[in-house]
């Protein structure tokens, strides 16, 4: 997930966004005109909370990422996934940015002033946070120095991804809370929160980006209810349900990664107004993934030809590693 939202743009026409917004309305599966760059928090994406399907709510303000965080999916406005836009780059006159904004043109619109260098950034309401930078490349320097490739959907999401960053025990009381498979949510803490993510594509016509993916709010939330064990309380069922499908979609996105598959296909042509259209034909990890927000997971694979598993995932997730063989062997590369 860049910004991890996952990225909505994982609709392969404007009449299948259509159909997967009429499934989820509130879902960040919205083609929407994103920032420049991506997440929202999603995770529940992303890859997120941002307008693009694929910034799924891996982020804020900005636009179109991924459920994990990746750019697209920003702070403004996620972000695979959720939490991209590829040239690293210091910048060594940062001017600060004034507080006050008014409303509507690309002086003060949040997803504009993110993707310019800058003190800080600003969140979707267009408050600014006086905290890290923003470099030449539109990625997010935090003051300790961390990349992101996008800024953050919100500062509590920001808190929550560098505390779970930080805290190798996070993964073992979620482990104790949900009954997953510890290595598997090792893996996808490394993946959401602590890997460095390389030349990954986002609005508004595939520019790449370096870095951690962009802390959103869902994903956030969604980590946090599972640590406390709160995400077991009869109201947060649905939150569980979303976060098991999280955790699927992040496991297999970081196998894929891992592999060698880009988080989303490269190529100008594969944007429209600031959308990202995978295809059959090319697409990246965060594509074929099991979809992060739809009840039916495997549905985006048949759009794609791939065969789906003729098994349960098991309850504590111990058997992503089957689903992956399914996808490496799709991909050519089992």
């Amino acid at each position: 997930m860049l910004r991890e939202d996952p990225s909505l743009a994982e609709a392969m026409s404007p009449e299948l966004a259509e159909e997967f917004r009429a499934l989820d309305p509130n879902s960040p599966w919205e083609a929407s005109a994103v920032r420049q760059p991506e997440m929202a928090m999603s995770g529940g994406g992303s890859e997120t909370s941002n307008t693009n399907p694929e910034a799924s709510t891996e982020g804020g303000g900005r636009g179109g990422g991924g459920d994990d965080g990746a750019f697209g999916s920003g702070g403004g406005g996620d972000g695979d996934d959720d939490g991209d836009d590829g040239l690293n780059g210091d910048s060594d006159d940062i001017q600060g940015e004034p507080q006050d904004r008014g409303d509507g043109d690309a002086e003060t619109d949040p997803d504009v002033l993110n993707s310019r260098p800058g003190d800080g950034y600003y969140l979707a309401s267009g408050e600014f946070v006086d905290v890290g930078h923003r470099d030449i490349s539109g990625s997010y320097i935090d003051e300790l120095g961390n990349r992101f490739i996008d800024v953050p959907q919100s500062t509590e999401a920001a808190d929550i991804y560098r505390r779970v960053a930080e805290s190798p025990e996070s993964t073992h009381d979620v482990h104790r809370n949900t009954g997953y498979d510890l290595g598997i949510l090792n893996q996808i803490r490394e993946h959401l929160f602590q890997r460095e993510h390389v030349e990954v594509p986002g609005p508004p016509i595939g520019e790449v980006r370096d870095g951690r993916f962009a802390p959103v709010d869902h994903v956030a939330l969604y980590w946090e209810l599972a640590e406390s064990g709160d995400i077991n309380l009869r109201e947060n069922r649905s939150e569980a349900e979303a976060f098991r499908r999280l955790m699927v979609h992040e496991y297999v996105e970081s196998r894929l990664m891992e592999a060698g598959v880009p988080y989303r296909a490269h190529g100008s042509e594969l944007w429209d107004d600031g959308v990202y259209f995978p295809s059959p034909e090319q697409h990246g990890a965060h594509d074929i993934s099991p979809h992060e927000h739809l009840e039916d997971s495997f549905r985006v694979w048949r759009r794609y030809g791939i065969t789906e598993p003729d098994f349960e995932i098991a309850a504590d997730l111990s058997n992503l590693d089957d689903v992956v063989d399914i996808v490496m062997k799709f991909k050519g590369l089992k």
